[in-house]
């Protein structure tokens, strides 16, 4: 059975939440003998660099990226000679050391590797039509809503099953980062109306969590929604035991977003100090492109270590994970992560959104600066466990993502008779 999947952005291991749970689904699909066709739509994967090594998280899909051309396993963006030139002083910039990165940003107030990704580029729908011919794919999935008004150009047989993964509930998103004072990228907003037009011709609906799904199936009551939360992993057969914790540190993980930006700088501004000037012997690790956008107070153990492929290290030797959001909506992907490596947590109410007993899996709940603080220097004086054993078992594969195979399959069979 031939799925294609449909997304303006890379999904970079390592990078973000968005990447983690589209690469997990991907590969979660392949296990269950879907043949997986991914249609990139954003020309510069590696953002300033102008060729891409494809990675082995994504050896389970054929990929195929716009205006790019691909050999073996390296794809090359159809620059001018004079961009690959002009790339080249980007390409130095990107191998020197998190500190110089650090100070050369808050002189030239530059971003390190951006991104650039487009919503609906232009040439994209003939870009993806010419895949369709060749492909021929059964399924085709839209990854996030602002997608979905490529259906409008594209050519599709009658037959064909489409679906879309949400993330997140856009215009809820987008109202409790306004109602915290948080900036939303205008390009990426919608209202009620306009995202329930971007689902309603859509065969299914994959939200992200149960909060999420309740509100797509009151919005549009006639749809499909499916309930898939980011799984542990399928290499995850156990919980992965702590190694080594390093007492007292502290750690926060976060991808180059504005709820990140403000929620980790409320953190470092609000709550760190207060750890700190109780407990000198706290440090925090900072991990994540987030990093960029950060003011660390001076002298207070807090370390801003940028992007990391490997979290694994990280997540091992911390002895407690924050997760500080402030808005938003949907899974948080760092929270499962964090759990899936048997750390203790303390989080907001937002960085639990999507956990239905927080508790259940030893998370502790704080809302104010005042409170966080609290928590996180009890949980630092005092040892405590994470049940492990119920987390493996709530998000396994089978459990995140069974329905939607089963979905499909009974779908597209019902459709072939």
């Amino acid at each position: 059975m031939k799925c294609m999947i449909l997304t303006d952005f890379f999904p970079c291991p390592g990078m973000d939440g968005r990447s983690a749970y589209l690469l997990d689904i991907i590969n979660y699909l392949a296990l269950n003998s879907f043949e997986i066709k991914l249609c990139i739509l954003s020309d510069t994967p590696a953002g300033t660099v102008p060729w891409y090594l494809m990675p082995e998280q994504l050896a389970a899909a054929d990929v195929s990226i716009i205006d790019n051309y691909r050999w073996g396993h390296r794809f090359f963006i159809r620059f001018s000679l004079r961009d690959w030139i002009l790339a080249l002083p980007c390409i130095i910039y990107r191998r020197l050391p998190a500190l110089f990165h650090n100070f050369l940003e808050k002189v030239l107030n530059r971003h390190r590797g951006e991104v650039k990704h487009f919503l609906v580029r232009n040439g994209s729908s003939a870009f993806v039509n010419e895949l369709l011919k060749a492909e021929q794919p059964e399924i085709v999935i839209f990854n996030y809503a602002r997608l979905t008004r490529l259906k409008k150009e594209l050519i599709l047989p009658g037959n064909i099953l489409t679906g879309v993964i949400t993330h997140d509930v856009v215009h809820h998103r987008q109202a409790t980062l306004s109602a915290s004072g948080i900036f939303a990228n205008a390009a990426e907003m919608m209202s009620m109306n306009e995202e329930r037009a971007s689902l309603a011709e859509i065969d299914f609906i994959i939200a992200i969590q149960e909060d999420d799904a309740k509100i797509f199936r009151e919005m549009l009551p006639e749809s499909t929604v499916i309930t898939a939360p980011m799984s542990i992993g399928i290499a995850s057969s156990t919980v992965h035991p702590a190694k080594e914790i390093v007492p007292g540190r502290c750690l926060l993980v976060g991808g180059y977003g504005q709820p990140n930006i403000d929620s980790f700088n409320w953190f470092l501004r609000e709550v760190w100090p207060k750890v700190y000037s109780s407990n000198p012997a706290a440090c925090l690790h900072v991990c994540g492109n987030v990093c960029r956008a950060l003011q660390a107070p001076e002298r207070m153990n807090i370390s801003l270590l940028g992007r990391i492929e490997d979290l694994s290290g990280e997540y091992e030797e911390a002895e407690l994970c924050v997760i500080p959001l402030l808005a938003g909506s949907g899974l948080k992907i760092k929270l499962i992560e964090a759990l899936k490596y048997n750390c203790r947590c303390v989080s907001t109410s937002w960085g639990v959104q999507g956990i239905r007993f927080p508790e259940k899996y030893g998370i502790i709940v704080a809302d104010t600066a005042n409170e966080m603080g609290e928590k996180i220097l009890s949980s630092l004086n005092t040892a405590g466990t994470v049940n492990g054993q119920n987390f493996l078992e709530d998000f396994c594969p089978e459990n995140c993502y069974g329905q939607l195979v089963d979905f499909m399959q009974n779908k597209m069979y019902t459709l072939h008779d």
